[in-house]
């Protein structure tokens, strides 16, 4: 509260001002302070129109509330000192003594206002006294006191690790929480390799890691749950999966689409989160990461829905979704023919009318890719061992779209 004196209810000793007829003077400004009570020594026979001229109030809290409760009291007291001009004069005197108190005090001031009637030389001497006698002086008693030696508590014991008990690293009594890892079992739709070679067609490649063996560490992140940084990942590497240019030449029911309902695009997708998850630790050193291609086989045929190469992003930084920068299908002449023949061996066909759409190609350009392999694509877009290669042979082989003879003899 503004102007609050309630933890100084001292007050001084003042008296009247007598005229030559021994007449009082009706005058606040000239009432002198006495010697009695609390006044200080420096209030001694001045008037207080002398004080407040002087400022010798100022610096002090414990002097501005005395002569605050002075000057009230001299209201009370006499009648006329609560009217007219000498009210006015003491409402000037209060305000000036309220700026002084609601001042923000000193800690060296206050304990001298508490224990030496605000005179600061007085504390500065209590305090030299006290530390003559090895001790110190306190500004909550006013006495000296000897301080008590600090003991320097034990340092705590501190274990850290995992605090989950549902992680794979889980530290049972650990009181400083790290980073803890969960074993994720990822659901795969087909089989799949990964491996350095371009085509991944083998079965037995180096550093295969087949389905069977997809359980997999993970480190989440922000607060995210296991399940949702997984998810964050494979659908970051599904927007780069999704949109890759060169693509696999579709067969009937195998090969890569560009719809993103297609569950082959997924599972490619799924196939390279986990190739990047597994291998977390090499993809610090971005150079050396242990595989580049991902080959998918589906069915009990075993039959290869397509292979992807993995373009590393070299700015990748600390976020796993930004690992992926590109993923294209291989589709190297060795690598396309020979799952033409796998298709061709399990009585396949090319989906034509996709090809025509999606990639304005037609039959004489697959055959053209397929020259010296001994297989050709017929007008209806099955894949066929090349017996004729010479006379009506060839004529049937022409365009799917024939005219003249080979459309009459079809």
């Amino acid at each position: 509260m503004a102007c609050n004196c309630s933890n100084n209810p001292g007050k001084y000793q003042v008296v009247l001002k007598l005229d030559t007829n021994n007449d009082v003077v009706k005058s606040v400004p000239d009432m002198k302070f006495t010697n009695a009570g609390a006044n200080p020594i420096n209030f001694k026979n001045k008037t207080i129109k002398k004080v407040f001229s002087d400022k010798l109030y100022e610096g002090s809290v414990t002097y501005s509330c005395r002569l605050k409760n002075t000057l009230e009291n001299i209201q009370d007291t006499y009648g006329w000192a609560d009217q007219g001009q000498s009210k006015s004069t003491v409402k000037g005197y209060l305000k000036l003594l309220c700026k002084e108190i609601d001042k923000v005090v000193s800690p060296d001031q206050k304990c001298a206002d508490d224990w030496t009637q605000g005179d600061l030389d007085k504390l500065k001497k209590k305090r030299k006294e006290c530390k003559d006698k090895q001790q110190k002086f306190s500004c909550n008693s006013g006495k000296c006191y000897t301080p008590k030696k600090k003991v320097q508590p034990k340092p705590e014991v501190t274990t850290q690790g995992c605090m989950d008990p549902e992680a794979v690293n889980y530290v049972e009594g650990a009181t400083t929480p790290t980073q803890c890892e969960y074993e994720i079992d990822v659901q795969l739709l087909n089989e799949y390799v990964f491996c350095n070679e371009a085509g991944c067609l083998s079965k037995n490649p180096k550093n295969t890691l087949v389905r069977g063996d997809n359980k997999i560490l993970i480190r989440p992140t922000g607060g995210r749950s296991p399940y949702q940084y997984i998810k964050e990942i494979k659908d970051e590497i599904y927007n780069v999966v999704s949109k890759f240019k060169n693509q696999l030449y579709p067969i009937n029911g195998i090969g890569f689409y560009s719809d993103e309902k297609n569950d082959y695009l997924h599972d490619l997708s799924q196939a390279l989160t986990l190739m990047i998850i597994k291998n977390k630790l090499q993809l610090e050193d971005y150079d050396n990461f242990p595989y580049k291609y991902v080959t998918i086989y589906g069915g009990g045929m075993g039959v290869p829905y397509g292979t992807a190469s993995l373009t590393i992003n070299d700015d990748w930084g600390d976020n796993l979704k930004n690992v992926v920068t590109d993923v294209k299908m291989f589709n190297a002449k060795a690598n396309f023919s020979k799952l033409l023949k796998i298709a061709s061996n399990n009585n396949l066909s090319f989906d034509l009318d996709f090809l025509e759409n999606n990639f304005k190609k037609d039959v004489n350009w697959l055959n053209s890719n397929l020259q010296g392999n001994g297989y050709v694509v017929s007008n209806t877009g099955v894949i066929n061992l090349l017996e004729h290669k010479e006379g009506l042979g060839t004529v049937l082989n022409e365009h799917r779209k024939p005219t003249g003879l080979v459309n009459i003899l079809k």
